[in-house]
């Protein structure tokens, strides 16, 4: 038998012992990750947090329904495809329009921009608690384990993306609503169940990557604690029912999406080909891989070839790290270690509505469709940590605290790139020489600061890496 690093009385969770030292970790964690994004509050508005914010004339008088009903209230600009439906996003535009937006002598608008970045900061560490009380449940109380599992979501260098754009403040409130709902659904209740379901709508409306959380939920019923491990696992009879009344809201949710905004692809799919699709989607799978393992340089706005063949080594990279993940939440199923097919299975569930396979979008890959999934490979460290024997844990998890340090200390710096378009499109440019629209981005910078000469030459190179 192993000792786990648990809860003083873990066994009475809500001790006062027990509850001090959730609280302790709690506050430790917070502090920590508030501090690796506190970079981010200088920052400025970037590359779409124009159209969708600052231009967004709709944000001064947006009323409720309209942000439900009309698309255009989304984004500003004229020719822009009204493509997207995050109402809920749009109404916290608005919130904080009202709140963080003042005038100056001269009647231009000013923006309390470390206001409006302060929010996706704590939306960021509200996620992050809330993974944190998640990976208690699921980890049994082992305390350090379910720390350095929380904190690699709170700090991993994929994350910059999501906090320090405002653009993707959607995807910050769609998260906490779907880990709110995971927490709720934990334990039985009429008035939990409601919650639930209400907590599930909200993340929809605020972006689509929460339509993956109905077929989390029985992955995670399976995995939480039970008073017997080797009793029969079946689902609760309330697992299939909440999968049902999730489904049905999912339902709703397309209907009136329909209805405002028909359709849901953005484009077609590659090359014209679902196979084509489904060999890019394996490619990002490896690039996420990548980006999980060595997550150094700036990877906004990465734009992957779609391989020719499946032989490419990309494809095979990734059609083997889809096998391993597959078989591994099979390995678990049958040695009942649900925790581990929860981590590996559900990593695929998170990427599934971004994989390009259901429903083509304009990108393949980026850091922010990561966020959901990293919630999963939290708890495949918390849980890989907490099998370990005492001597090898003490050394994995000083290793563990290590990169971590290493990984905090690169999203740190990832913030200075966000300061404006300049910085962003320069850290694109220094990541990714080959990139056009690095060039593009430069050249209307420097155009708009009149140098000219500078912005010619930028325009150039983008003309020969992008022609028309």
């Amino acid at each position: 038998m192993t000792r786990d690093h648990q809860l003083p009385g873990a066994r009475d969770s809500g001790s006062p012992a027990a509850l001090g030292l959730r609280l302790a970790a709690a506050l430790a964690v917070a502090i920590v990750v508030g501090m690796v994004h506190a970079g981010s509050l200088s920052g400025g508005f970037v590359y779409d947090d124009h159209r969708f914010i600052e231009h967004n004339a709709a944000l001064g008088s947006l009323g409720f329904v309209e942000a439900f009903t009309d698309p255009s209230t989304a984004s500003a600009g004229e020719g822009i495809v009204h493509d997207i439906y995050r109402p809920l996003r749009t109404l916290l535009f608005s919130f904080e329009y009202a709140l963080f937006v003042g005038e100056t002598d001269d009647g231009a608008l000013a923006y309390r921009l470390p206001l409006w970045h302060g929010v996706s900061i704590a939306l960021h560490i509200l996620n992050t608690l809330l993974v944190l009380r998640l990976l208690l449940t699921l980890l049994r109380c082992a305390l350090l384990p379910a720390i350095l599992g929380a904190l690699l979501f709170g700090v991993h260098p994929m994350t910059s993306e999501s906090v320090a754009w405002l653009s993707s403040q959607g995807d910050l409130l769609a998260m906490s609503f779907m880990l709110g709902a995971l927490v709720l659904f934990e334990r039985r209740g009429l008035g939990r169940t409601i919650g639930g379901l209400a907590c599930f709508a909200l993340a929809c409306l605020a972006k689509e990557s929460a339509l993956m959380l109905p077929f989390l939920l029985p992955l995670r019923d399976l995995a939480l604690p039970r008073a017997d491990p080797a009793a029969p696992t079946p689902w609760a009879r309330r697992t299939w029912i909440r999968f049902g009344l999730l489904l049905g809201l999912t339902g709703l949710y397309f209907v009136l999406r329909d209805a405002v905004l028909p359709g849901l692809a953005q484009v077609g799919h590659a090359h014209g080909s679902v196979w084509a699709t489904v060999r890019a989607m394996l490619h990002g799978l490896a690039w996420y891989a990548e980006g999980l393992l060595a997550p150094f340089g700036f990877s906004f706005d990465t734009r992957i070839d779609v391989p020719e063949r499946w032989s490419d080594p990309e494809v095979s990279i990734g059609l083997g790290l889809l096998a391993s993940l597959l078989l591994a939440s099979v390995f678990g199923l049958r040695r009942r270690r649900f925790v581990l097919t929860l981590a590996c299975l559900g990593a695929l569930v998170a990427l599934g509505p971004v994989s390009n396979v259901l429903v083509p979008l304009k990108t393949f890959v980026a850091d922010r469709f990561f966020y959901p999934a990293l919630f999963c490979v939290a708890l495949g460290l918390g849980a890989g940590l907490r099998g370990l024997r005492d001597t090898p844990r003490a050394a994995a998890m000083t290793v563990c605290a290590l990169l971590l340090a290493v990984f905090a200390w690169s999203t740190f710096n990832r913030n200075a790139a966000w300061a404006d378009d300049a910085s962003l499109w320069h850290a694109v440019r220094e990541d990714r020489p080959w990139n056009a629209n690095a060039y593009q981005g430069l050249a209307f910078e420097a155009a708009r600061a009149k140098r000219v000469h500078e912005a010619e030459s930028a325009f150039a190179t983008y003309l020969q890496a992008n022609p028309f």
